[in-house]
């Protein structure tokens, strides 16, 4: 029997009831991508102030990614593959604990959870460095808002 004030080592591993939060976790991913392969959303940042945001063409270069046009994703944000790679990283690790610990908290332990978050840490800077660059004429100059 499944006891949630037991150690998550002491829990029996990939367990019905880890499985099936895990089922769930990934269909959560999945709509969320299918929401994101369907709709095309507009960053509300650049919509307000009317000036793009560090991130700015992520949103799109993903909708690109997912339509297999890579041309364009790194025209829109040269950063965005490497993010979304480890985002998707995340979210496989993630849905791998659910179902073998039944949560996340381990979620940036180890030598691959640390590796992934770094790799975001790392990520997040070079979006600003393009950013930044981009207000400099680099890389195709601002995205368009």
């Amino acid at each position: 029997m499944l006891n949630r004030n037991q150690p998550t080592s002491a829990r029996e591993p990939f367990s019905k009831a880890f499985l099936g939060r895990a089922a769930g976790a990934a269909a959560g991913v999945g709509l969320f991508c299918l929401f994101l392969l369907v709709v095309r959303v507009r960053c509300p940042l650049a919509e307000f102030f009317h000036v793009p945001c560090p991130a700015c063409g992520s949103t799109r270069a993903v909708w690109a990614l997912l339509h297999l046009d890579v041309v364009a994703a790194l025209h829109f944000n040269p950063v965005a593959p490497f993010v979304f790679l480890l985002i998707g990283l995340v979210a496989a690790r993630a849905i791998f604990l659910v179902a073998r610990e039944g949560s996340t908290q381990r979620l940036s332990q180890g030598r691959f959870g640390k590796f992934i978050f770094s790799g975001l840490v790392v990520a997040v800077v070079l979006e600003m460095v393009v950013w930044a660059l981009r207000f400099f004429g680099l890389f195709g100059g601002p995205v368009a808002v």
